[in-house]
């Protein structure tokens, strides 16, 4: 499995590496563009200087190549050689050794082009037509003469000169001569390569620095993944002190780190309710199954005491049904918790279901107060536990002898039932605990009437069938539950 740290390195470097490289091929080809253009500019200006020495004397073409103008013509590697417009050769470098360089287009334009020789080797080759200076003729003394030569390079004396009269075919008005040198590109071919190569080399080793650089401060950014990592890692639940913090983390850590630190709060929270929800089953358990304990110890004693025994088996009894009722309260709880879903959705009028709800001597002195006939949709048996909790809890909890109501009422399209009875000093921060199971506000839970575990229910069920509860405090003296289903769609009614 590829890691996080492999996969952006290795991107970088790959998108790094492809911008370099063409980058790397277009500065190459710019290189070889502008050598080639320096070498070519170069090789015009040779072939210019050339035309300059070209002169027409009445028929006859002069041309003077003295050694301290150009003497590289004298070696191998630079040629040139002029032509008449039918193709005649009538001059050729010393360097040429008698073989001629190629004619290019028909033009006169400037030409160049790469021409491949056995012996000249491998050349470039740059041509244009010219029209020849022609030479006025004058006729000089003998000083003249020379002072003439003493202006001339190398005193004078030219090593190459070539004199060439003009066949009587050919028209001298409007002669156009053809001139052509060329010189061995394997100088600049050279050059090019071993550019290309240094340049090849210097980017090997900078891709080579590019990788290991990018490998490091990739590594040195995920720092704070690695310890995040670790302290995970190092993370036990029951420990409450257990919090993820990392100093110099990035912002997208440090959203992660609240999160995780905030999900480390719920599952401490919720170790603790269990914690506490095994300790408070084990004292109700306890209580009743001491009570058996001491019943069958006290009927070992007097077996033959018939009102006794009939008494013990009573108590047993009525043990036996706090206990029973007890587990079927848990096992409601478990199974609003697990939200196991909704059997069954009805339509059904909320005032006579509750009717059937309050048929108890515990509801004489409950006051209801609704004004039409509401419906709405729910499980019937889950919502009939849910209304049952709700009222024995306010008849149970109510200052004893004091009136409680239930009053249902239409918002908008939410039907409103709520519950409110008077009770004993109540506060804010008992209503915040209120939902938890087994928490009562006696804390020494000398009823044994009560187990804490009715408003956890409700809690529950209201979540699985979409009702919302919300509990309220008027002011200390009165406590109000209040109920709100959703609208009554068909769609959800089976």
């Amino acid at each position: 499995m590829k890691s996080i740290q492999h996969h952006i390195s290795w991107s970088i470097f790959a998108v790094i590496s492809a911008y370099l490289l063409i980058c790397g091929g277009l500065f190459l080809r710019y290189i070889h563009y502008k050598s080639l253009r320096e070498f070519d500019l170069t090789l015009e200006a040779q072939m210019k200087a050339m035309i300059s020495l070209v002169e027409l004397e009445g028929r006859m073409i002069d041309i003077d190549f003295f050694t301290d103008i150009m003497p590289e013509f004298l070696q191998k590697g630079r040629y040139f050689n002029f032509y008449l417009p039918d193709g005649t050769l009538i001059a050729q470098s010393p360097s040429s050794q008698g073989i001629a360089l190629p004619v290019l287009a028909d033009d006169k334009a400037v030409s160049f082009q790469d021409w491949d020789s056995e012996k000249l080797g491998k050349v470039r080759v740059v041509q244009t037509k010219f029209e020849p200076r022609r030479e006025h003729i004058e006729v000089l003394t003998e000083e003249e003469k020379a002072e003439e030569a003493a202006l001339l390079p190398g005193n004078g004396s030219a090593i190459y000169e070539i004199e060439y009269v003009l066949p009587d075919d050919v028209e001298v008005e409007g002669l156009w001569l053809t001139a052509v040198v060329a010189r061995d590109r394997q100088p600049l071919a050279s050059q090019i390569q071993q550019l290309t190569f240094s340049f090849l080399l210097l980017g090997m080793v900078l891709l080579a620095g590019i990788f290991l650089l990018t490998r490091f401060l990739v590594r040195r950014g995920l720092k704070s993944l690695r310890e995040l990592n670790l302290q995970i890692k190092k993370i036990e639940p029951t420990d409450a002190e257990n919090k993820i913090n990392l100093p110099f983390a990035p912002g997208e850590l440090v959203e992660i780190e609240h999160a995780l630190n905030m999900l480390l709060e719920r599952v401490q929270a919720t170790l603790i309710r269990e914690k506490s929800f095994s300790t408070h089953v084990s004292h109700e358990l306890r209580t009743p199954v001491a009570e058996l304990k001491l019943i069958a110890e006290m009927g070992g004693k007097y077996p033959g005491d018939e009102q006794e025994v009939l008494r013990y088996f009573s108590e047993v009894q009525q043990i036996s049904t706090r206990m029973e009722m007890l587990v079927n309260r848990l096992l409601i709880l478990s199974r609003a918790e697990q939200g196991g879903g909704v059997d069954v959705c009805e339509r059904f009028e909320l005032g006579g279901f509750l009717s059937d709800c309050i048929s108890g001597r515990e509801f004489e002195e409950l006051t209801c107060q609704w004004d039409e006939e509401l419906e709405v949709v729910s499980d019937p048996a889950l919502l009939k536990i849910l209304l049952q909790n709700l009222l024995y809890n306010a008849a149970n909890h109510r200052v004893p002898g004091s009136p409680f109501f239930c009053r249902m009422t239409q918002r908008n399209a939410e039907v409103c039932l709520q519950f409110e009875n008077e009770v004993d000093v109540f506060t804010q921060s008992d209503l915040a605990r209120i939902s938890e199971p087994f928490w009562q506000k006696d804390p020494s839970r000398t009823s044994g009437e009560h187990f804490g575990l009715g408003l956890s229910i409700v809690r529950n069920l209201c979540m699985l069938l979409g009702v919302e509860v919300t509990y309220i405090l008027p002011d200390e003296h009165h406590f109000l539950v209040e109920l709100r289903f959703p609208k009554a769609d068909e769609d959800r009614a089976e």
